[in-house]
């Protein structure tokens, strides 16, 4: 931050103050939420989010000082030991650095819109605050919504938007919820202070606010107190406190622990004592979804309901805990809770491990479909204009007798067109297979002596581990089976540019014949090996990520499955298990197979 001070401000004197105000700022929570969430929705640019971070914290000093200044407390603080104007300028300066440091890492209009949208609605709620307006109970919320809320928005929302480049709404309304928490228990805090009491500014904050309704008599005298002191006596803050609680005010704008047994502190590892009088809400992360049940728990004047909460504890472990409660209410008002805690985390473990695994399904099979009507598109549009090119090829042949060799080259590459589209249908619908014995390492000599020239050109060498004579047969379709070898061969011819080996081998294990295809490339990172097979996935960079799709499918409808060894710089062997036929099937059968027939990788 000091860095972008001394860019922006020449100015000695100015930027030795802006260095002062700098040096007493001792913590950097707004800059940690833009970097965690820029982190966390997939950003990589270190310096960005730095960047981002550091304009942020200007932005929030400035805001910081222009409260102080307005509010005129916080003396021990820099800015209000020197001259109130020269204060106000240097903090004007700061925040139009902020504005042009948080401006610079990303050009995207909606970024500096979201930007400017936070602050004027900061600034709108600061108003509301500084002329006392709120006159009920959600007129004060939405105005620490607009005031605190926007402000912590500001760096959550901003953060994801530089890592993805796009605006979430969910963030957005997370992060709300995250001010208006935090400037509520600042709020409750501020009823204790000499130098900064509401009471002292008989402002109408929530818990003034809460009191109007006067209830019960404990409200009723602390609204007078409000009313008529401007602090409160060292000598009464206890019975003040209880007056508080009495109230209801500790339990509406807070919620202190009065009565635990020793159970919470085998669950949680804290004592009962150190935790007697603290929050109940310090224990677990806050999440909305809390908030809003409790929320909707207490306007419907529920007596009592159950909750899970994702609890920390003492050591920094986290646990699952399903809290069993009852709430109660005298006159009308909520006084307080008594629960039950009980610890489910192997349960909601296998849970959300269950909830993933179906996420994972529904993710592929969506993919599938879509390669499927993208397959089936593509097949369309290419095979009939091909036909109409092969048809006057032929005629054309007819007329140029000596260019046949030309011709020749020309039919057999639109031929492999068609093929490759007819591979592509694998994904698209179910089509009809002819499965018959095949002879395993028959099919793989033919496939190895088929793409030796390639892989001569490519300066590699197909090293043959196996017996061509060997009768491993499985039931299969030749033409498939040879697809998914070619597929995985020309993968490792790809992936050693330089040159190198592929050794091909095959052997028995258990009931099935083991096709080992191993190359000496660069390996494949434990990140990209749990995303092979997806479609439209590859580690290649013109690749379409639908050939390994394609042999997941294959081998799927042949009852076998696909395992792969890789370490980065060590190269990859891809295992191809398939049954071994034993006879029983001798017979030439013709089988509907479809998309949905697939292996998985191992």
């Amino acid at each position: 931050m000091n860095h972008f001070i001394d860019v922006e401000i020449p100015n000695a004197d100015l930027n030795r103050t802006l260095h002062a105000f700098l040096d007493a700022k001792d913590q950097l929570h707004f800059s940690e939420l833009a970097f965690y969430h820029y982190q966390s929705f997939g950003g990589t640019d270190t310096d960005a989010a730095e960047t981002l971070g550091a304009g942020i914290e200007l932005l929030i000093l400035a805001f910081d000082i222009f409260d102080d200044l307005e509010d005129e407390d916080s003396p021990d603080e820099p800015w209000m030991k020197i001259n109130r104007s020269v204060a106000m300028n240097a903090a004007t300066a700061l925040y139009t650095i902020s504005i042009k440091v948080i401006s610079s890492v990303s050009k995207e209009p909606v970024f500096f819109e979201k930007l400017m949208e936070y602050i004027l609605q900061s600034m709108q709620g600061q108003h509301d605050d500084l002329s006392n307006r709120p006159a009920t109970e959600d007129e004060c919320l939405d105005m620490i919504k607009r005031k605190s809320g926007a402000l912590t928005a500001l760096p959550c929302v901003l953060g994801a938007m530089l890592a993805t480049g796009k605006f979430d709404p969910a963030v957005e309304k997370y992060a709300y919820q995250l001010g208006i928490a935090s400037q509520i228990e600042n709020d409750y805090k501020a009823l204790f202070y000499d130098s900064k009491s509401d009471i002292a500014k008989k402002k109408r904050t929530l818990a003034y606010l809460y009191l109007s309704r006067k209830f019960n008599q404990p409200s009723i005298d602390l609204l007078k107190t409000f009313e008529t002191e401007d602090k409160i006596a060292d000598k009464e803050i206890k019975c003040y406190k209880e007056k508080l609680k009495a109230a209801g005010v500790t339990q509406y704008m807070y919620g202190y622990i009065t009565f635990l047994n020793q159970a919470w502190t085998t669950l949680t590892g804290y004592s009962v004592e150190e935790s007697l009088g603290t929050m109940y809400n310090d224990y677990f992360d806050h999440e909305e979804r809390i908030s809003n049940h409790l929320i909707a728990q207490l306007k419907n004047k529920e007596p009592e309901g159950r909750i899970e909460v994702l609890y920390h504890r003492k050591d920094g472990s986290k646990f699952w805990g399903e809290v069993h409660y009852k709430l109660y209410y005298k006159n009308g008002q909520f006084t307080s809770s008594l629960g039950t805690l009980t610890d489910v985390t192997e349960r909601k473990k296998a849970e959300m491990e269950l909830f993933k695994s179906n996420q994972r399904l529904a993710m592929q099979s969506q993919k599938l479909a879509m390669a499927g009507q993208l397959a089936a598109g593509i097949a369309h549009e290419v095979r009939n204009p091909l036909t109409s090119v092969n048809g006057f090829l032929q005629l054309m042949k007819a007329e140029y007798p000596d260019r046949k060799d030309y011709f020749d080259i020309i039919f057999s590459e639109i031929k492999r067109i068609d093929s490759v589209l007819g591979e592509l249908l694998v994904l698209a619908k179910p089509h009809q297979v002819q499965f018959k014995k095949i002879n395993i390492n028959s099919v793989l000599q033919q496939v190895a002596t088929l793409l030796e020239t390639n892989a001569v050109l490519s300066h590699i060498k197909i090293e043959k581990a196996f017996q061509h004579g060997e009768e491993w047969e499985i039931n299969g379709d030749e033409n498939q089976i040879k697809q998914v070898f070619i597929n995985l061969i020309k993968n490792g011819i790809e992936a050693m540019p330089d040159g190198g080996k592929i050794t091909i081998s095959s052997e028995v294990e258990g009931d099935y014949v083991k096709i080992s295809i191993k190359d000496e490339g660069g390996g494949i990172s434990q990140a990209d090996l749990a995303k092979l097979g997806e479609p439209f996935f590859s580690t290649k960079e013109e690749g379409t990520g639908l050939g390994l799709t394609i042999c997941l499918n294959i081998i799927g409808a042949h009852n076998g499955e696909m395992k792969i060894d890789s370490e980065l710089g060590e190269g990859s062997t891809f295992h191809i298990l398939l049954p071994i036929d034993k006879g029983a099937a001798s017979e030439e059968n013709d089988i509907q197979q479809g998309c949905c027939s697939r292996a998985t990788i191992k």
